[in-house]
């Protein structure tokens, strides 16, 4: 277990951040990754306030693991009207011009900083019902890569359905193509899952170089989110794949729920999982 870092994002345990820190701390657990607090996206608090949350973290010895920043959950084109499938964007406006979007670059950025964390989650654009676009071509991608690197932090793509890069040959296509920049991917297993492709042991090898972060959800039958390994989602399996594969490279597996109700009491269910699929041998 040494190789993996157990984080767990902050508002699938609570809203409040006190009450987060006493789950960690309870169950010794010394990351934590953050996306909202009292429903509020992390990039929508000032400076200010991130600071303030940062030293409540600090003196209770928890690290950020990554900013789970909603960076390119957005639509390209200026769209001003939503989409037929709706997406969670956690308290975060898609409907943003040009220069919002690069404001935000910009407020993420420094978000990230003033949490002591280099890892910033992005997604690759929210699809469009018409229209051609292309997500490594976007001129705005190329710049949030040229501050990561002018500001020594990551960007990790995640795959999310509802957005351009989502299957896997697709992340495997950008990886290979950014492999040398600040850059790297967050691999959500289960939303590969969603969109009926399965994750092997070939696919994690290939991507080791670029895989960062890992989200762990489970899922039944019928697509609602249970605690993890009570789904379709064979984790015994691939916590066995990712042991194997990243047996020498330090990298973090994140909880991640998406419980509706008792987030607390899934989110425990789902960590007591994770500890015993790590603890088992490969």
């Amino acid at each position: 277990m040494k190789a993996f870092n157990i984080t767990i994002i902050n508002d699938e345990i609570s809203e409040t951040l006190s009450e987060t820190i006493r789950f960690l701390k309870l169950h010794q657990i010394n990351f934590v990754e953050l996306r909202t607090i009292k429903k509020k996206n992390m990039i929508n608090y000032s400076l200010p306030e991130v600071r303030d949350f940062y030293t409540q973290l600090t003196d209770s010895n928890i690290k950020v693991s990554a900013l789970a920043s909603p960076l390119f959950k957005w639509y390209p084109h200026n769209t001003v009207h939503a989409h037929v499938e709706t997406t969670d964007t956690f308290g975060f406006s898609p409907f943003l011009n040009t220069n919002e979007k690069k404001d935000y670059i910009e407020k993420t950025i420094d978000v990230a900083k003033a949490l002591r964390t280099e890892r910033i989650r992005i997604f690759s654009s929210l699809k469009e019902p018409q229209g051609r676009y292309s997500f490594i071509d976007d001129k705005l991608f190329l710049y949030a890569l040229d501050r990561a690197r002018e500001e020594k932090v990551v960007l990790l793509l995640e795959n999310e359905p509802p957005c351009y890069v989502s299957r896997m040959t697709d992340l495997k296509s950008i990886a290979s193509q950014f492999v040398s920049q600040n850059f790297g991917i967050w691999f959500d297993i289960a939303n590969f899952y969603k969109i009926r492709e399965h994750v092997t042991l070939e696919d994690l090898e290939e991507l080791k170089g670029s895989i960062q972060y890992f989200h762990l959800k489970d899922f039944d039958a019928s697509g609602n989110y249970v605690p993890l390994g009570q789904g379709i989602v064979n984790y015994k399996q691939l916590i066995s794949y990712i042991q194997k594969v990243f047996n020498n490279k330090s990298i973090f597996l994140s909880i991640e729920t998406h419980a509706q109700n008792k987030p607390e009491e899934i989110t425990l269910l789902s960590l007591q999982t994770l500890k015993i699929l790590l603890s088992e041998e490969t």
